[in-house]
């Protein structure tokens, strides 16, 4: 049963907004939008001739859908990361703890199936958004609340008339289908029997005014949609604001969005540490119980996407405005070649009394009669000349092809006029020069985006929060965003945010997209020694090579036996060394001994033999003496013996 709707007076502040809500929207041309995705999906539709009045009849039967084809072909779906530089001295640990932080916050996120529809919504439709939300109620044991990022579709953004760049304006809007059980769990807003009021905004609608999108069901029904309306505007201090309605329902008025607010609901300027503050070398920064200063966002936290810049128009121009011609001669021209083949071919001649012979169209038939009425059956071939039509829709595929810069090399098809590998490489690379434009819009775009969430970790960020990162070897590392870390001290001593860091993106885009032309590459600059094997793997484990990380890993496992092994060598042929010296030294003094024992045996030789040529000239000596003493007394005996006879006589 459909509730009755009571109707209240609305505030000042949402006619207000509702009033520039529809003043933008009147500029907005959501039936340009919807025809693009149509020809995306192959609408067969052809376009009046520009110098008739006359509405065309007849649609196409067979499409070649180019642009569906170039779009396709375009499609990198690369994710650049961020690289962070301090601008001041000192800080380069900070930058690469930002670095890697938001590199993590990406990684988690849903950026890659973001980032695959933008990469056909970009070149479609001229832009692409991507909003960067703080979730407060995301829960983990140790913190709480998480960045988020969310793909919008052009058609859900509605900006300030006559402002093209989004950070500049004043206000724009964001719209959003949303079910009637989320507003009441999320606002606690009964909105049951309610309409959708823009439902143009947030679906396809053909050119018949037939929703695509969700189901066309009756328009009291309670699973219709409802369009959530955020506007997001800046106050008189540039403060950042946030405004939500759904039809003349006010949801949300939060002025100063970004501002953290008592229980009271007053804003907090600053907010009291809990704990001493340390920078990477140990030194304070600041101590338990002193006030820092609440860090407010500057930005808008929604990024832009442009395909190719246009002037004097926000967002980009769509590669189906540049092509569109093409696009609609060659299905008329497909068309007629269809309707030529098909309608052409051969035609049987017979004789009037061949009626008898019973000829039909069906394939081999059979035909008897007589000689003569056979010799009278004949053919008529009617088939039409589509050679001319085919160059011509070749033609305006080269021109296509030619007006965005894409090549057949580029696209990977055969191409005649590259003669050599070297010269597709080298056709290659000057269409990816001719589209370095929007390789150059999407740069910008994450570079604006990482400055997003880097304000936003400043500001909601209050816990530590791990993150994984790869040393300068490429092998996993662990670290901890700490966004006191940042804090500084000026001249008076007071605390402030160091956010002086130059944000960028890694050059994803200076090579081809083709993995296995990075493949190739990589392995001629291995089989060049210009890189090792170590550096090999890892540069195959960032192109995401099939178990890159685990050959990687058993790679650095046996390098590292290999390196003790040959540390264990060193130290074995170090010790042998050693005892060779030891050896030598020995062997030396062996000699020294030998050559002493020599010397001092010769000594002792010469000394026995001086001792006894002593003992001998001594002993003789004695000898003589004994011999004189003997000779004495034999004499002194003769003597005797001769005085006995002298005596006897």
């Amino acid at each position: 049963m459909k509730k009755t709707v009571v109707k209240v007076q609305r505030p000042e502040k949402l006619i207000k907004w509702q009033e520039r809500l529809e003043a933008a929207k009147s500029g907005q041309d959501l039936s340009l939008m919807d025809k693009r995705e149509f020809l995306y999906l192959g609408d067969r539709h052809v376009e009046k001739n520009i110098n008739s009045v006359n509405q065309p009849k007849k649609q196409s039967n067979n499409i070649w859908n180019i642009g569906f084809e170039f779009i396709e072909s375009q499609v990198n779906n690369q994710i650049p990361m961020p690289t962070v530089k301090s601008k001041r001295e000192g800080f380069d640990t900070q930058a690469a703890m930002i670095a890697d932080s938001i590199s993590n916050d990406i990684k988690e996120s849903d950026i890659e199936a973001i980032n695959d529809r933008n990469e056909r919504i970009t070149p479609l439709q001229g832009f692409s958004i991507i909003e960067v939300a703080w979730n407060p109620n995301f829960k983990h044991h140790l913190y709480r609340g998480e960045i988020e990022l969310i793909g919008r579709h052009p058609k859900q953004l509605v900006t300030q008339p006559k402002v093209y760049n989004l950070q500049k304006m004043d206000y724009f809007f964001i719209l959003s289908d949303v079910t009637k059980d989320y507003v009441q769990r999320r606002y606690k807003k009964d909105l049951s029997g309610e309409e959708e009021q823009y439902p143009e905004n947030t679906r396809l609608f053909d050119t018949d005014q037939n929703s695509s999108g969700s189901a066309t069901a009756a328009q009291d029904s309670e699973e219709e949609p409802l369009t959530e309306i955020v506007c997001w505007y800046k106050d008189e201090d540039g403060d950042i604001c946030k405004y939500v309605w759904i039809n003349d329902t006010q949801l949300e008025d939060l002025p100063k969005f970004f501002y953290r607010r008592n229980n009271d609901g007053t804003y907090m300027e600053t907010e009291v540490l809990d704990r001493d503050i340390v920078d990477v070398d140990g030194r304070p920064i600041a101590y338990k119980g002193e006030k820092v200063p609440m860090f407010i966002p500057s930005r808008y936290p929604v990024s832009v996407r442009i395909n190719v810049p246009r002037n004097f128009h926000f967002g980009g121009q769509s590669d189906l405005d540049v092509i569109g011609d093409q696009q609609d001669s060659i299905k008329r021209v497909v068309h007629k070649m269809e309707e030529k083949i098909i309608k052409g071919g051969s035609i049987i001649k017979a004789l009037e009394d061949h009626d008898r012979l019973k000829i039909t169209d069906e394939i081999y038939q059979i035909i008897r009669g007589t000689q003569q009425q056979l010799a009278a059956i004949g053919t008529l071939d009617l088939t039409a000349d589509i050679s001319k039509d085919l160059l011509y829709c070749q033609e305006q595929y080269r021109i296509a092809q030619s007006m965005l810069g894409i090549t057949n090399s580029f696209q990977g098809k055969e191409d005649v006029t590259a003669t050599s590998g070297k010269a597709k490489q080298i056709q290659v690379q000057q269409a990816s020069g001719r589209l370095n434009s929007k390789m150059f819009n999407k740069n910008v775009h994450f570079k604006e985006l990482f400055e997003i969430i880097f304000e936003h970790k400043i500001a909601f960020y209050d816990e530590i929060r791990p993150y994984l990162a790869q040393d300068i070897e490429g092998n996993d590392s662990f670290g901890e965003f700490d966004k006191y870390l940042l804090l500084q001290r000026d001249k008076r001593g007071n605390l402030y945010w160091n956010t002086d860091f130059l944000i960028g993106t890694d050059g994803v885009y200076g090579l081809p997209k083709d993995p296995m032309f990075m493949y190739e590459q990589t392995m001629a600059l291995f089989s060049a020694q210009a890189i090792d094997v170590q550096q090999l793997w890892t540069i195959l484990e960032g192109l995401q090579f099939p178990a890159a990380s685990r050959i990687k890993q058993q790679w650095s496992e046996k390098m590292n036996q290999q390196e003790q092994m040959a540390q264990m060598e060193q130290m074995i042929t170090e010790l042998q060394q050693q005892i060779e010296q030891m050896g030598g030294e020995n062997q030396q003094l062996q000699g020294a001994l030998e050559q002493t024992s020599q010397s001092n045996a010769q000594a002792d030789a010469d000394a026995m033999q001086a001792a006894n040529e002593g003992q001998r000239q001594q002993y003789e000596q004695q000898r003589q003496q004994e011999d004189s003493a003997h000779q004495k007394a034999m004499d002194i005996a003769k003597l005797q013996v001769e005085a006995s006879k002298i005596k006897s006589a």
